[in-house]
């Protein structure tokens, strides 16, 4: 009886964790949202955003356990339009973001590509390009990474 209470229960167990893992949604864009942003607003701890390649004109903000996957860094594109942080990221962990070409922050000095503060998250197979770097005389130079 002990054992048999003590199987239902690790059984219990198993199937609440795996139930966790198959109620994970993936949500495509363009296909199921018009924008990079609501996809990730839409998504729950362990969603997946699915990106088509093509041209984004965003600034995105991240968010904790939600996965962000482009089509591939030389077909998708994320375009800051030379304004602000292209993606930020604050505080957030088990995340990912990664293929993507992202390009023309904006010119300030608190500005970036992909701005992180704090959190743990990763960060892979990316192009950045055309992002200011600004000293503190307020300087620049053009930087071009991947």
């Amino acid at each position: 009886m002990k054992r048999m209470f003590c199987c239902s229960v690790l059984v219990s167990f198993f199937l609440l964790w795996s139930a966790g893992s198959l109620l994970a949604a993936i949500h495509h864009v363009p296909g199921d949202y018009g924008t990079i942003q609501e996809a990730i607003d839409a998504s729950s701890y362990g969603d997946t955003v699915m990106v088509a390649g093509g041209h984004y004109y965003e600034h995105l903000t991240l968010r904790s356990g939600v996965k962000v996957q482009g089509e591939g860094r030389d077909t998708t594109y994320l375009n800051g339009t030379h304004t602000g942080s292209v993606v930020t990221a604050v505080d957030v962990t088990n995340a990912e973001f990664s293929g993507f070409w992202v390009y023309f922050a904006g010119n300030g000095s608190a500005e970036a590509g992909i701005k992180i503060s704090g959190g743990n998250l990763i960060i892979s197979n990316n192009k950045i390009w055309f992002i200011r770097l600004m000293s503190t005389s307020g300087s620049g130079d053009d930087i071009n990474a991947t």
